[in-house]
């Protein structure tokens, strides 16, 4: 009995350290013209004229236009007005994450709330998790928080957190 565990012990650790040094390319992901679309939403944030939308978008399909490098990702909204071409929408920033490997990843700590005007700036947090799921496709997970809006503001935001789910599906090659 022995002798067959010592056996069993072996082969284990031996796949294990074969296994160890073998890592998996990681997935496709092309620059080009993406779907993005908006698959689940959890909080009590609506935001406006922003790329992570409140609930009322579920199911929202929006085109960006993907940059991609070896270490980054770059996406930015298409215009809605233009159909054929992917020309960036005025009022939406950019967002850039880290590559690494499959997964995707930004923190925007002092990041600037879109559809609130404000005499100064209105800003929140705001931090995406990601990862590249399969050739052409990635998985977003985007929370913020938000203090209350400024009074000198035209909106009327109260404190609220949020969470945004969303699918990147490639769609065509870059503009």
């Amino acid at each position: 009995m022995d002798k067959m565990v010592w056996r069993v012990g072996l082969v284990v650790l031996g796949a294990t350290g074969c296994a160890e040094g073998v890592t998996a390319d990681p997935f496709e992901l092309a620059s080009g013209i993406y779907e993005l679309s908006t698959v689940a939403f959890d909080g009590d944030c609506v935001l406006e004229d922003a790329i992570s939308p409140g609930d009322e978008y579920v199911g929202k399909v929006v085109r960006v236009d993907a940059t991609v490098r070896d270490s980054s990702v770059s996406l930015e909204v298409c215009d809605d007005f233009f159909e054929d071409e992917c020309f960036a929408a005025p009022f939406i920033s950019p967002i850039s994450m880290i590559r690494e490997e499959d997964d995707l990843y930004a923190s925007e700590p002092n990041w600037e709330v879109p559809g609130c005007l404000c005499f100064d700036a209105y800003r929140g947090e705001r931090e995406i998790l990601g990862a590249v799921v399969e050739d052409g496709r990635a998985e977003l997970v985007w929370s913020f928080t938000l203090p209350a809006a400024p009074p000198d503001c035209t909106c009327t935001v109260g404190a609220c957190v949020g969470t945004v789910t969303q699918r990147l599906l490639f769609l065509s090659g870059g503009s």
